[in-house]
């Protein structure tokens, strides 16, 4: 009879340590609904600050409910399909206002760049000094303001404008509809 003990106990265990396998996979299963932690995505140091305490770009319309500076590089392979895209995702349906601050290598770059798009948009000129004032790391760059001048944000993509600003754009849609109908 005292054979049966340990063999009885074991049994105990083993049925014991069953039973918390189960549990921990139902909780396992649980906590995979969760969401996942968000990283903390840095916020670009411009958001916050009014367009015109950091630079003077004449008259801005800002009528409104968001516009968008777009910074350019005419040597960046990527900034004009950014710009097309963008004027294809966002502005054209939408009819967000834009303007375009670009970079140009040399005088002749800069004369192509406006005859070719200087009837569709205005593009003004910007230096080294301005990037360094806007804190910008690549180009294309869309600094989005709000209808007061703040910068709300700073993003590399039209995704990333649709994604984040998409109620914007949507409210920015019924009123640029409501305005084309009067």
């Amino acid at each position: 009879m005292n054979y049966m003990l340990p063999f009885f106990l074991a049994i105990v265990y083993f049925f014991i340590i069953y039973l918390l396998w189960i549990q921990l996979k139902k909780l396992k299963d649980e906590v995979s609904f969760l969401p996942k932690k968000v990283e903390n995505i840095p916020i670009h140091p411009l958001v916050g600050s009014r367009i015109q305490e950091l630079h003077n770009f004449g008259r801005l319309s800002l009528t409104n409910s968001i516009t968008i500076l777009i910074f350019s590089d005419t040597t960046c392979p990527y900034c004009s399909v950014a710009l097309e895209e963008f004027i294809q995702k966002i502005h054209i349906p939408f009819g967000i206002p834009f303007k375009v601050v670009l970079q140009a290598a040399n005088e002749n770059e800069r004369i192509d760049y406006v005859n070719l798009y200087g009837d569709y948009f205005e593009v003004i000129e910007h230096s080294d000094k301005l990037i360094k004032i806007f804190k910008l790391t690549q180009f294309p760059t869309f600094v989005v303001l709000d209808q007061q001048g703040t910068v709300v944000q700073v993003v590399g993509s039209t995704n990333e404008i649709l994604k984040s600003h998409f109620q914007t754009l949507k409210s920015s849609l019924i009123q640029y509809d409501k305005t084309a109908t009067n």
